[in-house]
């Protein structure tokens, strides 16, 4: 596992969470951000050096086409969340791995899989890095 890992030459873990309107009260909401905010530190459960590991986190909000756009941020994130995973609700991690030999691969991870590994997610998201690399080198 180590010598797949030391191929890593720059790692991007784009991070999308969706937040309603009223997601200050929101509970699960909190929790689910809590999980996906500890992933900032996968770098060193991975073992890779912190300068090859870049973390992103874009909180979205779902706009309908008649909606008032009150957050312009919110709203690009939300585009760009639409546009990478063709859904309409987050959580996504979007992951890129650009190897030494620069060959660059992408996962996406969906909200359900995010939603069900919760309590697990610094693992799960560790465990799908590692599986996405064994199929680059093999």
């Amino acid at each position: 596992m180590n010598s797949l890992l030391e191929l890593i030459q720059d790692m991007l873990l784009e991070i999308y969470i969706e937040v309603p309107y009223n997601y200050t009260q929101d509970i699960e909401v909190k929790s689910i951000k809590q999980s996906l905010y500890q992933l900032k530190d996968l770098y060193k459960d991975l073992g890779i050096s912190e300068r090859s590991f870049t973390c992103k986190f874009h909180e979205f909000r779902k706009y309908d086409a008649h909606d008032h756009i009150d957050n312009e941020e919110l709203c690009e994130y939300y585009l760009d969340f639409y546009a990478k995973f063709e859904l309409e609700e987050g959580p996504g991690i979007f992951i890129e791995v650009i190897l030494c030999n620069q060959n660059r691969n992408f996962k996406k991870i969906y909200g359900s899989d995010i939603l069900q590994h919760t309590s697990d997610l610094n693992e799960y998201v560790k465990d799908q890095i590692i599986t996405m690399l064994s199929t680059l080198v093999n």
